[in-house]
């Protein structure tokens, strides 16, 4: 496949940006090659304490990308469609940055937004598809610290 964007770069992460309402940003390679479906791996139930945060600005576009410094933007993006990213620190100090969808694993609406940049909690299920986790919560499962 190839593919139309902007690459949005953090750490061994990558995202990339396409135009809203453009539908040839990607388009099967010359070779025909395809892709192997991606299966969701449930890795079980978690209640995860940290921020939630908007995925496109903690990827690279914005510093700091979480915090109060950051609720107006992250809010405004996440308003938008990107996708928002929860951010969590265990208590051997290594972070996770996990893609939030909701129950299902459908999209989070904006029920999502009144908690964001804030510090929460929430228990929900880990997914892995492909090499990203999700976490699974609906928006009324979340609660301030």
């Amino acid at each position: 496949f190839t593919a139309a964007g902007v690459l949005i770069e953090r750490g061994p992460r990558q995202m990339l940006e396409v135009q809203l309402g453009v539908e040839d940003w990607i388009a099967p390679s010359a070779e025909g090659v395809k892709l192997p479906p991606l299966l969701p791996e449930s890795l079980g139930r978690a209640r995860l304490a940290g921020q939630i945060m908007d995925s496109k600005c903690f990827f690279g576009v914005m510093r700091p990308s979480r915090g109060k410094t950051h609720k107006a933007c992250a809010s405004l993006c996440i308003r938008g469609g990107i996708p928002p990213s929860f951010w969590a620190r265990g208590a051997d100090g290594r972070e996770a940055v996990l893609l939030m969808t909701d129950a299902r694993g459908a999209a989070l609406g904006e029920d999502i937004l009144p908690f964001v940049a804030d510090p929460v909690e929430a228990e929900g299920e880990l997914v892995r598809v492909g090499d990203l986790v999700q976490f699974r919560a609906d928006a009324s499962a979340y609660r301030r610290l």
